[in-house]
């Protein structure tokens, strides 16, 4: 998990921070639609980039595809085993 945040996470941050830049351009914007929509941009770039480097991989460790292998083969097993006394 740390080599793909530290792979992914300059790459995340890069593009929240030039989206946010731009975003921020629009913010003292005149035109009340372009300054709106300067303040959601800005908003759901900055809690995307946090949601993204903070939530999203922790709930891969907990419900990723591991996880998942692990419980699948414990079912399996039991599954398999159940079946083998009950044929007996």
């Amino acid at each position: 998990m740390s080599d793909a945040l530290s792979q992914m996470g300059p790459t995340v941050c890069g593009a929240a921070a030039t989206t946010s830049a731009a975003s921020f351009l629009l913010i003292p914007c005149e035109l009340v639609m372009f300054h709106r929509f300067g303040v959601v941009m800005a908003v759901n770039t900055v809690v995307a980039a946090f949601m993204s480097l903070t939530l999203f991989p922790s709930l891969l460790l907990i419900m990723g595809p591991e996880a998942l292998t692990l419980t699948l083969t414990l079912t399996l097993t039991l599954t398999l085993t159940l079946s083998s006394l009950h044929c007996s």
